[in-house]
Formats: structure tokens, C-alpha cells, sequence
């Protein structure tokens, strides 16, 4: 890798996000148009600007940053 440049690792994005990835893996093949309906399914809510199954890390901490206080032992 030349100088300068950086790889980031999943475990990169496990610290930055706190999200856990020691879980089952979630891979899916779905059209663009059910991006959405997806995201409300597994989320609860989708992003406005959700394009092309990118959503912006900026959104998951703007909207899950606080857990409800009826919040599973899975959730947290």
C-alpha cells in the first residue's frame, strides 16, 4: 500500500460505530425499490436518502443513539 493511504477494517467500523460484529452475517441480494421496506422491517425506520442500500453512519447514530428504555436484552 503506498504511503499515505489506510485500509479500514471491519474492526475499524466496530469501534467507530460500537457496533458488535460477532454476530450472524446479513447478506441479501435486494432490488433498490425494497431498500426501504427493508430498512422499516429490520429498523423500525428507513433514511429519507436511501440510495442504492447506502446508509449513512451519520443517520444509524442520529437515530439509534439512545436505546429506548423498553429496549430487549437483543437490542442492546
Amino acid at each position: 500500500m503506498p504511503f499515505g493511504e489506510v485500509t479500514i477494517t471491519l474492526e475499524d467500523v466496530a469501534t467507530l460505530t460500537g457496533l458488535a460484529i460477532d454476530g450472524d452475517v446479513v447478506v441479501v441480494d435486494i432490488p433498490d425499490e425494497d431498500w426501504s421496506a427493508m430498512c422499516l422491517r429490520l429498523l423500525g425506520q428507513a433514511p429519507t436518502d436511501l440510495g442504492g442500500g447506502v446508509i449513512r453512519i451519520t443517520w444509524l447514530r442520529e437515530t439509534f443513539d439512545e436505546l429506548p428504555l423498553s429496549a430487549s436484552p437483543q437490542t442492546t
